[in-house]
């Protein structure tokens, strides 16, 4: 620690502060902690999310469920963090420390599907 910088430790304390208060917000069964109502909003739109990768799991990990009703259509109900695939394929780590499941990401999503999207009609709002 004593060849890290200040302002750079304080840096990284309030980068791990604003990332809790992020992910937390609307995860508690679609509450919203900030304007302190417990139900969902009735008029939220509907996102659905195709595939498990990095960008589906950072924006499934931030979402709010009190604003969004989120639809997860992907072939596998989990992320992989590939990074870290060589480490497990030589058993440095094991596989499921590789690997999150979905609803662990945000327990609040509105629907799982294991399937694949073979055609998107964005006009007619259609998967």
């Amino acid at each position: 620690l004593n060849d890290i910088k200040f302002p750079v430790l304080m840096q990284r304390f309030l980068d791990n502060i604003e990332d809790s208060s992020q992910k937390n917000n609307g995860k508690i069964k679609g509450q919203s902690k900030l304007r302190g109502r417990d139900q969902p909003r009735d008029e939220r739109k509907t996102v659905v999310v195709l595939g498990t990768g990095w960008a589906s799991h950072a924006f499934i990990k931030l979402a709010s469920t009190y604003d969004l009703r989120i639809v997860v259509v992907s072939p596998v109900n989990h992320f992989v963090f590939t990074p870290m695939l060589a480490s497990a394929a030589v058993g440095t780590v094991e596989y499921r420390s590789v690997t999150e499941p979905i609803r662990v990401t945000n327990p609040y999503i509105d629907n799982f599907v294991e399937g694949r999207a073979i055609g998107i009609d964005v006009e007619g709002k259609k998967l």
